[in-house]
């Protein structure tokens, strides 16, 4: 947990004060009849998906995108990637491939720390 509450900078000293809104939001879910999900707390949603990305960064190796030729589960984990883009987020399927290739650019000059 404390390595997802890095991602959006909880300090140490906080952690205690974030779970504890993160519990009070489930609750007042529950009091609702509401379902929690993940990605309906925003802070939350936020902290996971830099944590998934940070996990999942070289697993799929996006400077592969620059080159033409892409193994067949690379170009499938590409392929989700780009899908996800325009069905959450509004991209068409042109911008998706920019930002593909925009982000393995980022990488492939050792600039993702920034």
């Amino acid at each position: 947990m404390r390595s997802i509450e890095e991602k959006i900078d909880i300090p140490d000293n906080r952690k205690d004060d974030f779970r504890r809104e993160i519990m009070n939001f489930i609750g007042a879910l529950a009091i609702e009849g509401k379902r929690f999900e993940w990605h309906t707390n925003d802070r939350l949603r936020r902290a996971l998906e830099l944590k998934l990305f940070e996990d999942q960064k070289d697993s799929i190796k996006l400077k592969t995108l620059v080159s033409a030729v892409v193994d067949k589960e690379t170009q499938e984990k590409i392929d989700v990637i780009k899908a996800r883009l325009i069905k959450y987020f509004g991209y068409n399927e042109v911008s998706a491939t920019d930002v593909l290739n925009y982000v393995a650019s980022i990488f492939a000059r050792g600039d993702s720390k920034e």
